[in-house]
């Protein structure tokens, strides 16, 4: 998912015309539909159900703090340069890829612990 959202974001900034931006603005969708709903999983099995309502809280407003803040950082990259919130949101995304990588292979999920 990660992958997909800063390609995506990366072919806006490239795109020649409205048709690929479409494409990329999908490709963004579909990136973020396949990364959220796990991390958001990930935020609930992995506190007991005492707490579980109050993390996802959390990470609810955690989120929306980073759609505010980020929204704003945005407008002012883009007043600089239009494409500018593009790239480097795209190099944002695809630099969280290694350190994922890494903690996927340092710790597997359980085969019969996956989240449904």
């Amino acid at each position: 998912g990660t992958v997909l959202r800063g390609a995506g974001l990366l072919l806006l900034v490239i795109a020649p015309d409205p048709f690929l931006a479409a494409g990329a603005m999908a490709l963004f969708a579909v990136g973020a539909g396949v990364q959220l709903p796990p991390l958001q999983g990930l935020a609930s099995n992995s506190v007991d159900d005492d707490v579980r309502g109050a993390v996802l809280g959390v990470y609810q407003s955690t989120q929306s703090l980073g759609i505010i803040f980020g929204s704003a950082l945005a407008g002012t990259l883009f007043a600089v340069n239009p494409r500018m919130p593009y790239t480097i949101g795209g190099l944002l995304l695809l630099s969280m890829v290694l350190p994922a990588l890494m903690l996927m292979r340092r710790n597997p999920v359980p085969q019969g612990q996956l989240a449904t």
